[in-house]
């Protein structure tokens, strides 16, 4: 019998995350400093409460250009502005379980690049759709 790949063999373990209180400013300059799109965002209890794209900060600072006259402006509301109030809430997740398959078949059908992964609420990983492209080479690989 062939043992299909699960989320857990494919995953980040352990990402680098943000917490709900921290500012968007602190958000942004993780992403740069890990070269991530996407930071999981939990609380003190690594309770996944939410996640925060790339896109999630375009759309806030463009929100914020148009609301106001400067740059200085915007940089000091992002400052205060705090994770939790810009993250998708209550994401699509998986759990280390879930097939391979599976990750890939909700990756085509959402509009997001990134799946927590969550036991009892828990992040425990996360998986993006750079991880299910590189699997799918290595699997294509693994059979010539």
């Amino acid at each position: 019998m062939k043992k299909y790949p699960t989320t857990k063999n494919i995953m980040t373990s352990n990402p680098v995350t943000v917490n709900d209180k921290d500012s968007v400013t602190k958000v942004i300059q993780k992403m740069k400093d890990n070269d991530f799109d996407h930071l999981p965002v939990v609380d003190e209890w690594k309770n996944l409460l939410g996640i925060i794209s790339k896109t999630d900060l375009y759309k806030k600072s463009l929100q914020l250009s148009q609301n106001s006259s400067g740059k200085a402006y915007t940089k000091k509301v992002l400052f205060v502005t705090t994770a939790a109030e810009i993250m998708t809430p209550k994401p699509v997740v998986v759990t280390p379980e879930h097939s391979v398959d599976y990750a890939i078949e909700l990756l085509l059908q959402g509009d997001f690049h990134a799946l927590p992964v969550v036991t009892d609420e828990k992040l425990l990983g996360i998986i993006t759709s750079k991880d299910v492209l590189e699997f799918i080479i290595d699997e294509k690989a693994i059979r010539l």
